[in-house]
């Protein structure tokens, strides 16, 4: 009967969930609880680029304590 086909489409239908709902647990596992940075325009790109430079990564965002004092 047609309710057959409901214990396929179930399976389908999680296999095809699962990555999304798993994918931004693992990024925010691998980054130390901080979700992954995405630059959507020019002035993200910049920050993250700006916070590569001042402190080796783009998770560690810091304000102006972080930058070093030029003496």
């Amino acid at each position: 009967m047609w309710y057959e086909i409901l214990p396929g489409f179930g399976i389908i239908v999680v296999c095809l969930c699962v990555p999304g709902f798993v994918t931004p647990r693992i990024q925010k596992f691998q980054n130390n609880g901080k979700l992954k940075r995405v630059s959507k325009d020019w002035n993200e790109w910049w920050m993250m680029s700006r916070d590569f430079r001042l402190t080796g990564s783009h998770y560690k965002a810091r304000g102006l304590e972080g930058i070093p004092d030029k003496k």
